[in-house]
């Protein structure tokens, strides 16, 4: 057989599993336990983690054959020193370092929480809590949109004045398209905000009234002493 790989033979190993005896023993050989071979796949370093020396996966977590699959060595070590992994929970490293499989490093929590809490940018701009502008991000100035994304209020408004004072034409005509293409939605829509503040709307009366009736007593003040001799 040659040296850079095994093929199967045409004769007495053609219906076999293998190709040959050597390639049936190396397969077949006992391996041993997985915590032993567990044990002897680590290092401790200096800040405490036991960093994996073994196979790693691509993402950079260790890889451990439990007889019947590749798994997480960090997985296998929470398992057998402290206890199963709870459905919908994933195995989080407190110390941010994917080869380590100490268990005094690991940590349950669901995969929302240990998305947020690792150093990916979702996680980054989650923990923001002022926009690039310097607006605090308070409930009051963040709209959240459909898929979750938030934005400043503050920010949007900047650049609609903004806009309206360079071109004010085209800044109007959104929102007459959507007058006209959805008059009774808009109607629905004012009739809802004004149900929810009611008091603020008689409020504005108030005061449009008021300053209207103001500006119609100094019109006629002003009429008063132009006519008078």
């Amino acid at each position: 057989m040659p040296s850079g790989g095994c093929y199967p033979y045409p004769s007495n190993y053609a219906k076999q599993r293998f190709c040959s005896k050597r390639c049936s023993g190396l397969h077949n050989r006992k391996r041993a336990a997985p915590i032993e071979r567990f044990r002897t796949s680590y290092q401790v370093v200096v800040n405490g983690c036991w960093q994996w020396s073994a196979g790693l996966f691509q993402t950079g977590y260790g890889r451990l054959y439990d007889g019947e699959r590749s798994i997480g060595a960090h997985c296998f070590s929470y398992r057998h020193f402290i206890g199963p992994i709870a459905k919908g929970l994933t195995v989080d490293h407190i110390c941010r370092n994917r080869a380590c499989v100490n268990p005094l490093h690991l940590r349950l929590l669901s995969s929302g929480s240990n998305v947020l809490a690792g150093l990916s940018p979702s996680a980054l701009n989650k923990r923001k809590t002022r926009c690039l502008r310097g607006h605090q991000f308070s409930p009051a100035n963040t709209h959240l949109a459909k898929d979750g994304h938030r934005t400043c209020r503050e920010c949007s408004r900047l650049r609609a004045r903004r806009w309206r004072e360079i071109d004010p034409q085209r800044a109007r005509q959104p929102g007459r398209n959507y007058r006209t293409r959805n008059p009774e939605k808009v109607r629905q829509q004012a009739r809802d905000y004004r149900a929810r503040n009611l008091e603020q709307v008689r409020q504005r009366g108030r005061d449009y009234w008021a300053k209207k009736r103001l500006s119609v007593v100094e019109h006629l003040k002003m009429n008063h002493l132009a006519l008078s001799p």
